[in-house]
């Protein structure tokens, strides 16, 4: 793999330094590599996440911006955790919070190399929700799919694919899941991304209506009308006068 070649000939280091970090840094059990190989292995197994998801439920399109996000945010969703090792009173290695530390590094890498602003986003997105499906229970509702479809929005292909990616490349004592389970998830995840509803559904409200409750015109407003869509797209309210009437009795005496 040409990410593997870079990194025997030294040059994946000399571009990304912020990768010596991760060399020998050890993890759970839940791994079998240290944070460096498990990093190219991710990016190697991406390959059998295309292959395993067409088989499965049918090819991702993916064009050339969609590619270079999904590879850097693979090559990139593990930084923080040189930030973030820890280990606790029985000799468990964490990594509180990684995500948020893998972002400030990866940030800075692509202002440095002058990433194109859409790109950078959209690799800083995939690295703060890589954890997302991995942590989901086996109990996980299908009201909690929809809502995290919703959130991640037109990135699920490229964040389940990571997923799988990075699930492959644990195989710990451990493991991080079974996989039929993380599986499952991905596979209910994908069905949903296809029902438009979920990933963009009509707005049964506007602002306008959260501001006849007494609300000024600021980021609020916005955080309601996000509450109501989520109901929405649960399928808790269905129509705009179940809508009215969710904003009435969850927001009608919190006026600003």
């Amino acid at each position: 793999m040409a990410v593997r070649s870079l990194h025997e000939s030294g040059l994946l280091l000399t571009l990304f330094p912020d990768l010596k970090g991760l060399d020998h840094l050890g993890q759970s059990k839940h791994h079998h590599l240290h944070v460096l190989s498990h990093t190219l292995l991710i990016v190697e197994k991406l390959s059998w996440a295309f292959e395993w998801v067409s088989q499965k439920s049918g090819a991702i399109p993916l064009t050339q911006e969609d590619r270079l996000a999904l590879y850097y945010a693979a090559l990139f969703h593990d930084l923080g955790k040189q930030d973030t090792y820890s280990k606790d009173e029985k000799e468990k290695v964490h990594f509180y919070h990684h995500e948020s530390y893998s972002c400030q590094r990866a940030e800075g890498i692509m202002q440095r190399l002058r990433f194109p602003n859409l790109l950078r986003n959209r690799v800083l997105h995939l690295i703060q929700s890589h954890m997302r499906i991995l942590n989901l229970s086996r109990e996980t509702k299908e009201a909690a799919l929809k809502r995290l479809v919703y959130q991640v929005g037109d990135d699920i292909p490229l964040l389940v694919l990571l997923t799988l990616a990075d699930k492959e490349a644990s195989r710990g004592i451990l493991s991080v899941q079974l996989d039929e389970v993380v599986e499952g998830h991905c596979l209910r995840i994908l069905k949903w991304f296809k029902e438009k509803e979920v990933v963009h559904p009509l707005p049964l409200l506007s602002g306008h209506d959260v501001m006849a409750l007494g609300y000024s015109t600021g980021p609020k407003v916005g955080e309601i009308l996000n509450f109501i869509r989520g109901k929405q797209v649960e399928g808790e309210i269905k129509t705009r006068e179940e809508a009215l009437k969710l904003l009435r009795e969850r927001f009608g005496n919190q006026h600003e």
